[in-house]
């Protein structure tokens, strides 16, 4: 969850304690056999922010750990959940102490703060080994490297969209909307009709960003074109939904929107390709995913796969993520919890092609952007996300907003 999801991108929480920061890191007086291909062993520790939000990537961590397990009967796989919003801070301050975990599964606005503090390594070579890495977008690979040095592999994307309530349309007689004045006219109807028009998610941080980007893009704003007069417009069309209270009362305190949508009282929610999965098998109602004008392009989200910058077992952990993540079984996965499999000989299989929806999201994923990888990456994530916050929150209006992403995110991408 660039969630990113997460499949999000997240906030930066204040740092945690050291004793926490330490808990289940790899190590642990285990062996293992050297990276030449000979037999492995020992414990894996693999943190993860995977909860209830991430809808159908959740249940694949007992999957993806018994799978491995039976591929590898000497080695013990150990998935440690990590809150979404204290990744980064518990993975630094680790390294911090000396250790970290073997594998990190984490948002990819993270990774140059990781860097720079030495929590997860170089995997160029590993990366440069694989036989199949020929199979993965390059653009979307390049997202791994900082100056020149790769650090991080993705293996399936997540983005976000626009969910509708089909059962809520069909009442109130409007149509599936395509572009944003038809959305505005069945929240108008939707609102009259004693619904929740709209819900959206608005944390402070990389996981504000990640819902306020695709708002900005489609309108024809840029990363390096930040002050342009289309981000401003498009942030006050927003302040209107809010001042009307057309948006959720939670949508600024975190992770709602999905299930917010699941209650059955919101005509539309902005979530993510990852809850189609616990969509299919929860939603009792009809419901879809509508690429409409307006939020046909997002920000390219989803895990970063990481080795621990002080694991002893980098062996051990690269073959997991490749394995587990970059092998064709992994990007079947994907496709099964919701998700983009970036693989190109699985994102033409059936488990993709036959979803309506899943085919909706690979279209707004062709459209899409990457956030800059630069060394300021999570700072310009606070920028978007605080202002998105605050916006959504009520706190400041949309002027304020894009004048605070104007003038503060260019220094931060030049810098």
């Amino acid at each position: 969850m660039l969630r990113p999801r997460t499949a999000r991108a997240a906030t930066l929480a204040a740092a945690v304690s050291l004793s926490l920061a330490l808990t289940g890191c790899g190590g642990g007086g285990t062996t293992q056999a050297g990276a030449d291909g000979g037999a492995m062993t020992g414990e894996l520790v693999v943190w993860h922010y995977y909860d209830e939000g991430s809808g159908g990537l959740q249940p694949f961590v007992k999957t993806w750990e018994e799978r491995f397990e039976k591929a590898n009967p000497e080695v013990d796989v150990k998935f440690e959940y990590v809150p979404y919003d204290q990744m980064a801070s518990k993975v630094i301050s680790a390294a911090a102490a000396g250790k970290t975990a073997d594998v990190i599964m984490t948002a990819a606005p993270w990774v140059p703060e990781m860097v720079k503090a030495g929590a997860v390594q170089q995997i160029g070579d590993k990366w440069d080994a694989f036989p199949e890495k020929g199979l993965f977008p390059e653009k979307v690979e390049e997202g791994g490297i900082l100056q020149g040095k790769r650090y991080a592999v993705q293996s399936f994307a997540n983005i976000e969209g626009v969910y509708y309530n089909k059962t809520i349309l069909d009442k109130i007689g409007a149509s599936v909307p395509t572009n944003l004045d038809e959305l505005e006219a069945a929240m108008a109807k939707a609102a009259a009709a004693g619904y929740t028009p709209f819900t959206t998610a608005a944390p402070t941080g990389a996981g504000g960003e990640f819902s306020a980007v695709p708002w900005l893009v489609s309108a024809g704003w840029s990363y390096t074109d930040a002050d342009a007069a289309s981000g401003k417009q498009t942030l006050e069309r927003i302040q209107t939904w809010r001042d009307r209270k057309w948006l959720s009362p939670n949508d600024a305190s975190g992770f709602n929107a999905g299930k917010n949508f699941t209650t059955g009282r919101y005509a539309f929610a902005q979530e993510g390709n990852w809850m189609l999965g616990a969509f299919k098998k929860d939603l009792k109602f009809e419901w879809g995913v509508a690429p409409l004008a307006g939020h046909d392009k997002a920000l390219i989200g989803g895990e970063s796969l990481t080795i621990g910058g002080k694991t002893e077992k980098p062996a051990l952990a690269w073959k997991f993520i490749q394995d587990t993540f970059l092998s064709a079984q992994g990007g079947i996965d994907a496709a099964e919890a919701g998700s983009v499999p970036l693989r190109s000989d699985v994102a033409s299989q059936d488990v993709v092609t036959k979803d309506v929806n899943l085919t909706a999201f690979t279209k707004i994923a062709a459209a899409s952007i990457a956030a800059p990888t630069v060394p300021n990456t999570g700072k310009v994530s606070d920028v978007i996300g605080g202002a998105w916050n605050e916006l959504i929150a009520g706190r400041i209006d949309a002027d304020a907003a894009a004048d605070r992403i104007a003038k503060q995110v260019p220094p931060l991408l030049a810098d």
